[in-house]
C-alpha cells in the first residue's frame, strides 16, 4: 500500500482556513436529510475538519507522489510521531473509505 499513489476525489470540495487547517465538506445523506432536501431543495453541506497531521497529508496528495513518499514528508516535518506508518495507513484507508481518495 505505502507504494499507492493517492487522487483526490475531484468531486470532494474542501478549504483551508486561515491556521492552514483543512475542512473537507460532505454533502449530509442520511434519510431524513434526503426527504427534507426533496422537499425544500436545499443542499446541506457538513465540513470534516482534519487535524494538523491529517492537513499535512491532505495538501501533500498531488497524485504524484505516494502514501510512502507523503509519510517521509511528515516524519522529515515532524519530530516523533508515534507508530507513524500505522497511523498514515489507517489515514489512508478512512479517506479511501469516505471516497475522498482513490488509489
Amino acid at each position: 500500500m505505502l507504494s499507492a499513489i493517492p487522487i483526490k476525489n475531484p468531486e470532494v470540495l474542501w478549504e483551508e482556513n486561515k491556521a492552514g487547517r483543512i475542512r473537507i465538506k460532505v454533502e449530509r445523506k442520511d434519510l431524513l436529510y434526503t426527504i427534507m432536501k426533496k422537499l425544500t431543495g436545499r443542499v446541506r453541506i457538513d465540513r470534516v475538519p482534519l487535524d494538523r497531521y491529517g492537513s499535512f497529508i491532505w495538501r501533500n496528495i498531488d497524485g504524484t507522489r505516494t502514501i510512502e513518499e507523503i509519510k517521509d514528508s511528515l516524519q522529515e516535518q515532524e519530530e516523533e510521531i508515534e507508530h507513524l506508518e500505522e497511523r498514515v495507513f489507517r489515514y489512508f484507508e478512512e479517506l479511501k473509505k469516505h471516497q475522498f481518495v482513490v488509489y
